[in-house]
């Protein structure tokens, strides 16, 4: 069906395998999206925050960027989405929490300063 979108469209599915190491996965996927950036091609439009635990896109842009290609990520239309695609931050890698005001509001969940608390 994405053929009928865009007849030049290369999944990224094939690339995993159910027995296959995760690591070995996304340097293949490098690979394949860095020969693409090579040939001149647009690349990598993913699901979720490209940002976020995304080791592929970071490591796609890192490589297009020092080979001069002009390469960067476009957030999606959050203001959280937009701050990780500018600063170019992964909290998958260095942490982050949010609290969202629903679970507040409805479940009655407390929010606890400290670490003993």
């Amino acid at each position: 069906r994405s053929k009928e979108m865009n007849s030049n469209l290369h999944s990224l599915q094939a690339f995993y395998a159910e027995e296959k190491v995760r690591r070995i996965t996304y340097t293949k996927m490098v690979n394949a999206m860095t020969t693409e950036v090579t040939a001149d091609k647009v690349v990598g439009a993913l699901y979720g925050h490209p940002c976020i635990f995304a080791l592929t896109p970071h490591n796609v842009i890192k490589i297009a960027k020092k080979e001069e290609y002009n390469a960067h990520t476009v957030p999606g239309i959050s203001a959280e989405d937009c701050f990780y695609a500018d600063m170019g931050v992964d909290p998958g890698k260095v942490g982050s929490q949010h609290f969202e005001a629903i679970q507040f509001m409805f479940y009655k969940r407390r929010f606890v300063i400290g670490r003993n608390s």
